[in-house]
């Protein structure tokens, strides 16, 4: 793999949607469904700067030595490519209000019970946990009032109230809906993940030609083209979506960076 043509084109498309992120910014949102659009992009072009800072031979850090960490590129990878779904889901899937709504509220009520167990864990006092408690029965109650909701089989409703349930559909499901391969994907991810949880296929190579060691070797030099390879399509689908919803934000973007972007559009 030729690691500099993928750093290359890496720093184009994370440039382009910096550009991109920023010229969003001040443009009135005409629904909730725009303004977390807004949102989840600039925590996409936050981490996608985050990343590029993290490459060896980035043309912005300045570093007395190199470190080829292919685990924490996968740790960042991952999180964008996340980032991606999280976009489509709540912003770029063609759904009704009921059901959208739907879906913001589940993810409200598994933020409201996670800083709920949270500030539990911290022992913080009895009336802040209540507010939260008070809360999460006020979205529960949305959420029971909600005809898309109401018609979730019923143990799926059950996960939902008590946040065992973040998502209505699967990754996968995702991954097909956005038009992309679901099984490469998936052996990505698995390895990915391993490196983000310290499974063993994260570390029990570790030294094998220089592997794991942030020495330069053509095996992690390989993983690591391969993730910002693949993630790039996902930052440009997100780009095109919002494109669509924020197409005066466009206007920030050199023409360079609408064509690595956007392509033809």
């Amino acid at each position: 793999m030729d690691y500099k043509k993928s750093l290359d084109t890496f720093d184009q498309v994370v440039s382009a949607m910096t550009a991109f992120s920023q010229g969003s910014g001040g443009i009135p949102s005409p629904s909730s469904r725009h303004y977390w659009a807004s949102v989840i992009l600039t925590r996409l072009a936050s981490s996608g700067v985050s990343l590029l800072l993290l490459l060896p031979r980035n043309r912005l850090s300045i570093v007395a030595f190199e470190n080829w960490d292919f685990s924490a590129v996968a740790s960042l990878t991952r999180n964008i490519c996340e980032c991606c779904f999280l976009y489509y889901y709540l912003c770029a899937d063609k759904i009704g209000n009921e059901e959208w709504y739907c879906r913001w509220n589940i993810f409200n009520l598994h933020d409201c019970l996670r800083r709920l167990k949270l500030f539990k864990c911290i022992g913080s006092s009895p009336e802040k946990l209540e507010k939260f408690e008070n809360q999460a029965n006020e979205l529960r109650s949305r959420l029971l009032a909600n005809s898309y909701f109401n018609s979730l089989p019923e143990k799926i409703q059950k996960d939902c109230l008590k946040a065992k349930k973040l998502y209505l559909i699967t990754q996968d499901d995702i991954l097909e809906k956005m038009g992309f391969d679901s099984q490469v994907f998936r052996a990505f991810y698995i390895l990915w993940s391993s490196h983000v949880h310290n499974f063993p296929i994260g570390f029990d190579r570790i030294g094998e030609n220089n592997r794991g060691r942030g020495i330069e070797n053509p095996v992690d030099k390989n993983h690591i083209c391969s993730a910002i390879d693949l993630c790039i399509p996902f930052i440009q689908f997100v780009a095109k979506a919002h494109l669509d919803l924020f197409p005066e934000a466009a206007e920030e973007i050199s023409d360079e960076g609408r064509q690595v972007l956007f392509g033809n559009n």
